[in-house]
């Protein structure tokens, strides 16, 4: 096992890696989301935060906050050959009760994490089944059913946050890893992975949306803007046109 330095645990942050707990009523344990009846609860508790009454556009709003574990993991992933350990029992979503916006941190239990050994091919696939498969997947599959909302809408709101890291990267290349590296890890993702390790029945949930080049085509509306004021709209939302 190996840890983070100081340094990277500094990296992982930007994707809201919180290194304290919260005294919030909703911060939780992860593995309780896995309760349907649990995740029922949490979403009408959340929603004052939220700024909505409706289950439907809760439940897109905590998958889309949620989608920030993957893009911190795949991060942690290609840039600095790590996989964190993402058992929904090792983590909690840290709630900070003056965030006006609801913008919820993972804490990690154990930091501890695990390097590429000879085969770095069956490492990558080790933390895609464990983070996809095991953990989000199911948030995804649960939401989906007492939120009534579409999986495809759910699946979109995580593809987005994950291309956007990958982007992100490859428009400023951080010293300790390589263009290659960066684009081999992208694309195996978003068009190569093989969809068991995201659910089991699946396809790869990444390739209805990517196009190549990086570019995404959002097909569905998170419906952010029924949370807003001003009925703003994201930049990518396909009825952006409308607004």
């Amino acid at each position: 096992m190996n840890h983070f330095s100081k340094e990277e645990l500094g990296h992982l942050s930007r994707f809201r890696l919180s290194l304290e707990r919260s005294e919030s009523a909703l911060s939780i344990e992860a593995a309780n989301l896995l309760d349907p009846d649990f995740l029922s609860r949490y979403l009408i508790e959340i929603q004052p935060k939220i700024h909505s009454d409706r289950l439907n556009v809760t439940g897109s709003m905590l998958v889309k906050r949620y989608a920030f574990l993957a893009a911190m993991v795949l991060f942690s992933m290609t840039v600095f050959g790590k996989k964190m350990n993402t058992d929904p029992l090792n983590l909690t979503l840290e709630t900070d009760d003056k965030d006006p916006l609801w913008l919820p941190s993972f804490y990690f239990h154990s930091l501890e994490c695990v390097s590429a050994g000879e085969s770095r091919d069956a490492w990558r696939d080790e933390i895609l089944k464990d983070l996809f498969r095991n953990h989000l997947s199911k948030i995804v599959n649960i939401v989906s059913v007492k939120a009534r909302i579409s999986k495809l809408i759910l699946w979109e709101n995580i593809v987005l946050y994950v291309v956007w890291m990958y982007n992100t990267l490859l428009a400023n290349i951080p010293e300790y890893v390589t263009i290659e590296q960066i684009q081999a890890d992208y694309v195996y993702v978003v068009k190569e992975a093989d969809g068991e390790l995201f659910g089991e029945g699946m396809k790869n949930p990444f390739l209805p949306f990517y196009r190549e080049q990086g570019q995404v085509t959002r097909q569905t509306c998170c419906l952010y803007y029924l949370t807003s004021e001003k009925r703003d709209r994201c930049s990518t939302c396909p009825k952006h046109c409308l607004t």
